[in-house]
């Protein structure tokens, strides 16, 4: 019976020894699909959150466009406001006129107001260029002698080519990024 005893008992050792073998391994395979779980999600968070940025980004995109889009509509129209007035100054001298104080005091609003808060470095330096030409001409006792005629001509056209240039430029003005930040 020694044997028998002996049989048994190495039967249950191996039993005992299989079990826990078998625990062993099916904690070894959880926690490798536990961590194989853990990094789907980790990637799936990461993608998710790559795809919270790309629409952030899309919609900042959006914006700026659409900010900077009503912005140039504003410019534009100020633009052709002073374009139109700036045209009719210098090639007009009759001072006296009712039409002629209309324009100028329309000028003078465009230059002190509206056009201030749209035009570019270039367009504000033509335009007080072209108020210092009209201001002389205005002032001279001989407004139909040619040099003041034709400086005030020569930064008319000078406020023409600023506008032009600056119409062409779509970045965004300094005032209007810190706005759009998302």
């Amino acid at each position: 019976m020694d044997a028998e005893k002996r049989i048994d008992l190495i039967v249950k050792i191996l039993t005992i020894g299989a079990t826990l073998w078998t625990i062993a391994v099916g904690i070894s395979e959880f926690n490798q699909n536990k961590a194989a779980e853990l990094d789907l999600r980790k990637y799936e968070l990461v993608k998710m959150h790559r795809q919270d940025s790309l629409e952030t980004l899309a919609k900042y995109r959006q914006a700026t466009i659409e900010t900077l889009t009503k912005f140039k509509n504003k410019q534009s129209k100020v633009y052709d406001e002073a374009t139109e007035v700036i045209s009719y100054l210098t090639t007009h001298l009759n001072f006296k006129s009712e039409e002629y104080k209309a324009k100028d005091t329309k000028f003078r609003r465009l230059y002190w107001v509206e056009l201030s808060a749209v035009e570019t470095q270039p367009v504000e330096a033509a335009m007080v260029g072209f108020k210092l030409a009209l201001d002389s001409l205005q002032k001279s006792k001989y407004p139909s002698q040619s040099r003041w005629q034709d400086s005030v001509r020569n930064r008319g056209y000078q406020v023409a080519v600023s506008i032009r240039e600056s119409s062409k430029s779509w970045s965004v003005p300094n005032g209007l990024k810190s706005e759009l930040a998302p």
